[in-house]
């Protein structure tokens, strides 16, 4: 009875700490949108720019591939192919790929 006692506790430790996380993840999800919003933000995903400029993932990527778009790839610790970040200020001109 004692080691289902002990799994039960256990069990219930790690909802809380994923409930957590995925408060955590909440919060900075929000930041990120509000620091986008603001104008704080740098580099923005190809996710966050085609949400934002109202065009499809699958046009971002080929604006990408064909230079309209100004972008860095990332590439770091646990990023084995690297992450392309666009700069955030193109989303106000996305048609002409106008900034940096």
């Amino acid at each position: 009875m004692e080691g289902s006692r002990a799994l039960s506790t256990t069990n219930e430790d790690i909802n809380a700490r994923v409930r957590r996380l995925a408060r955590q993840r909440q919060a900075r999800q929000a930041d990120r949108k509000a620091a986008i919003d603001d104008g704080r933000a740098t580099f923005v995903s190809p996710a966050e720019f085609a949400e934002r400029s109202g065009v499809h993932l699958a046009t971002v990527y080929r604006r990408l591939a064909d230079g309209t778009l100004l972008h860095k790839k990332l590439i770091g610790k646990g990023l084995k192919r690297g992450r392309l970040m666009i700069y955030a200020d193109q989303i106000a001109a996305p048609e002409g790929g106008a900034g940096r």
